[in-house]
């Protein structure tokens, strides 16, 4: 019933629907596929400075990590993939 209000409300009034929608993250863009680890960094400045950010050359939370240079930037967990995943917690690390 709480779902139904909300929604009723976000027809009513414009500009409410962003509000009650998950935001999403953005996701990188290459050209090709890199070989080296990447994710989306919304902690990433602006100005494309800290390590491993502007990973695509085009936006600034496209992030390497995990490897090389990049190995002091931690690769999320979503960085994994698993045909079985574990039941414990788990990170990249390479």
């Amino acid at each position: 019933m709480a779902s139904f209000k909300v929604l009723a409300l976000a027809a009513l009034l414009p500009g409410v629907a962003a509000l009650v929608q998950p935001r999403r993250l953005g996701a990188c863009s290459f050209d090709t596929e890199p070989t080296v680890p990447f994710f989306w960094d919304e902690s990433c400045p602006q100005d494309s400075k800290s390590l491993g950010c502007l990973a695509d050359g085009v936006h600034a939370q496209c992030r390497f990590c995990g490897v090389g240079a990049y190995s002091k930037v931690l690769c999320p967990a979503s960085a994994c993939s698993f045909d079985n995943p574990p039941h414990l917690p788990y990170y990249w690390d390479e």
